[in-house]
């Protein structure tokens, strides 16, 4: 029986001409697309462009961030009788014959297949990717082909994740479940993560402080929220501990690299302090 697949795209303050790129690479390849706005700020234009493409548009009033988009979005598709559902970012451009790629490698006991990506301002280094399908912990949210019964089964997302670490909580709750997540390396998301720049040995993503503020706080809430799971579950075996380390050297790399550093700087120590006082 073929596959009933919606696919979900989440906005914020799209940029326009990349939203339209995306819709157009992914929507011949679903049997239908759906975008929940998360409270932009032009929403006539996104409501245009989604009329003109004949998709649906579910708007919310509110940003509360991407995990309660995602289960949004999940609902929609099994009001619509779909097994699974292709989760994009607004930024993400799907390569050509990529959802049935990944569909193909559907199984019973398998939750997630993700592409391999391709961040666009990066060079791709083809030559150093293993081929076929792997058995991963984790993968990132965008580009990747979930089953409905896999995101019942452990209660959808978590919506105390605004952004960062709610596909990292979502991978660690399915494979502690028995779920396997599969990474297809022969098709490819183009994608961002942030505007990344390379500095020697580092990498500055210049997010900007909004993103640096919640990214803080999802960090560490995730640590502390797993810091009982396997080791062999959590993603790069990270503990509470080195979360903090690896949000410092965030900041520092901030600081000496970054424009806007003053705001970006603040908001990754208020996130950590937030994030500290949190009920986990």
């Amino acid at each position: 029986m073929t596959r009933r697949i919606i696919a979900g795209l989440v906005t914020f303050n799209p940029d326009m001409d990349r939203l339209s790129e995306n819709i157009n690479a992914v929507l011949p390849q679903v049997d239908e697309l759906v975008i929940f706005d998360n409270a932009s700020l032009e929403t006539d234009r996104i409501s245009a462009i989604a009329k003109d493409c004949g998709v649906t548009l579910l708007r919310a009033g509110y940003n509360n961030g991407l995990s309660h988009a995602y289960n949004r979005i999940f609902e929609y598709a099994a009001s619509k009788a779909a097994q699974s559902i292709l989760l994009l970012d607004q930024d993400s451009v799907c390569s050509d014959g990529m959802v049935r790629s990944l569909a193909s490698c559907t199984e019973p006991e398998t939750a997630i297949v993700s592409p391999r990506i391709v961040d666009r301002n990066l060079r791709d280094d083809r030559d150093q990717v293993p081929s076929g399908v792997a058995e991963v912990d984790h993968c990132i949210t965008s580009g990747s082909l979930c089953s409905l019964e896999a995101w019942k089964a452990v209660g959808g997302y978590d919506e105390r994740f605004f952004i960062d670490f709610t596909d990292f909580d979502f991978c660690l709750r399915l494979r502690a479940a028995g779920f396997l997540i599969l990474k297809n390396n022969a098709v490819t998301l183009s994608h961002e993560l942030g505007q990344m720049q390379q500095h020697g040995r580092v990498i500055a993503y210049n997010h900007s402080a909004f993103r640096n503020y919640h990214m803080a706080r999802d960090m560490i809430f995730y640590a502390r929220k797993h810091r009982a799971a396997p080791r062999n579950l959590k993603v790069r075996g990270r503990g509470v501990v080195m979360t903090y380390v690896v949000l410092l050297r965030k900041t520092a790399i901030v600081g000496a690299f970054e424009p806007d550093r003053v705001r970006r700087v603040s908001a990754l120590i208020r996130g950590m302090i937030s994030a500290t006082l949190r009920r986990a």
